[in-house]
C-alpha cells in the first residue's frame, strides 16, 4: 500500500515538473523580451528628449545622453523630426518611434552605433545646416564633415572652413571675434560689437554708410549699403529683425521664412502680428480661456512637453 502511494506521489511530482518547466521558461523569456522592449522605447525617447532640450536652449547648445541598446536591433533611421528603431521582439520585427520638436540630423556612424548591443553615449547639439535651418545633430564629432555650432576652423579644421579673421561673422562667432564688428549679437539696441574682437559693445553713433564698416543697422547693412556690406557668394541678405530694419548675411541661397531673431513663442507673436507677447499653453482651449489667440506657427518654439506645446499670443 505504501509503495503504491509513493509511486502516485512521484507521478504527481513528475506532472508538476513537466508543467512547471515550460511555464518557467516562458515567463523568463517573456521577461527578457519585455526588458528589451523597454530598452528600445527608452533609447529613442531619451535621444529626442535631449534633442528637444538643446533645441529649446538655442544655437550652440550641447548635451550628452547615455542609452542602453538592446540585442536584436535590425535597423535605425533618422528622418526630419523622427527617430525610428526596428527590433526583433516576440518573434517578429516591431517599430519604435519618437518625435522631436527639432529637425534631426545623424552624423556618420551614428546609425551603426545604435544597432550594436550595449551602452552608448550620444552627443546632441544644435547647429545651422547648409540650408540655413537650425537643427539638432546626433552623434556629432570632429571629422564628421559637419561644422556644428561648437566647432570652428581652429578647433576642427576638417569640418569648418570658416575662421576668425575671414571677415565673415559666422554662426559660431560673436563679439569675441573681429569678424563680427558692427554686428548686434548680444549687444543692447544702438550698440554693436567693437572692432577689436574684445567681446565689448560700442555705440554706433559715428558709424555710417561709406566708412568701410558694416554695422548691419538701418542705412548701413547689406540691404542698403553694398559698399560697406558686400554679399559673398553663397550668402543672402536677410532681415534679422523686420521692425528694426536690421539685416544680416545668411549662409544660404535664400532667407529663412522666420527671422533668426525669433527664438521663443513671445518673439513669434510680436513678429507675426500686432501682439504684445506670447506664452506656451497645454492646449488650445487654455488660449481661449485666457483671452489669447492660438498661432500654430509658433508651436516650434514651445518645448514644454505635454504642459506647454501650444503657442498662444497675447493681444
Amino acid at each position: 500500500m505504501k509503495g503504491q502511494v509513493s509511486i502516485e506521489y512521484l507521478i504527481i511530482v513528475g506532472i508538476v515538473i513537466f508543467v512547471s518547466v515550460p511555464l518557467f521558461y516562458y515567463a523568463t523569456r517573456s521577461s527578457g523580451e519585455n526588458i528589451r522592449l523597454n530598452q528600445a522605447d527608452d533609447t529613442v525617447k531619451s535621444i529626442t528628449n535631449a534633442a528637444d532640450l538643446v533645441y529649446s536652449s538655442g544655437l550652440g547648445s550641447k548635451d550628452t545622453v547615455w542609452v542602453n541598446i538592446p540585442s536584436g536591433v535590425t535597423g535605425v533611421s533618422v528622418a526630419n523630426k523622427t527617430i525610428t528603431m526596428n527590433l526583433t521582439i516576440f518573434g517578429r520585427i516591431s517599430e519604435y518611434l519618437s518625435f522631436s520638436k527639432a529637425n534631426l540630423k545623424a552624423a556618420p556612424g551614428f546609425i551603426g552605433n545604435l544597432t550594436n548591443k550595449g551602452n552608448f553615449r550620444v552627443a546632441v547639439e544644435t547647429f545651422r545646416d547648409s540650408d540655413g535651418v537650425v537643427k539638432v545633430l546626433l552623434g556629432g564629432y570632429c571629422g564628421d564633415s559637419i561644422c556644428s555650432s561648437n566647432e570652428n576652423a581652429v578647433s576642427c579644421s576638417s569640418d569648418c572652413n570658416s575662421y576668425c579673421g575671414d571677415l565673415i561673422c559666422d554662426s559660431n562667432e560673436d563679439c569675441d571675434c573681429s569678424d563680427c564688428y558692427g554686428e548686434q549679437d548680444g549687444c543692447a539696441s544702438g550698440n554693436v560689437c567693437d572692432s577689436q574682437g574684445s567681446g565689448s559693445c560700442v555705440s554706433t553713433v559715428q558709424i555710417q554708410c561709406g566708412d568701410g564698416i558694416c554695422t548691419g543697422l538701418p542705412g548701413d547693412n547689406c540691404n542698403t549699403c553694398s559698399s560697406d556690406c558686400p554679399i559673398p557668394s553663397g550668402y543672402s541678405c536677410c532681415p534679422y529683425d523686420v521692425q528694426l530694419n536690421y539685416y544680416i548675411l545668411w549662409n544660404a541661397a535664400s532667407c529663412p521664412e522666420v527671422p533668426p531673431s525669433v527664438s521663443n513663442c513671445g518673439d513669434y507673436c510680436v513678429w507675426f502680428g500686432s501682439y504684445n507677447n506670447g506664452v506656451c499653453r497645454q492646449n488650445q482651449a487654455q488660449c481661449n480661456n485666457n483671452g489669447e489667440v492660438y498661432q500654430s506657427g509658433g508651436d516650434d518654439y514651445c518645448i514644454g512637453g505635454p504642459t506647454g506645446d501650444f503657442c498662444c499670443c497675447i493681444p
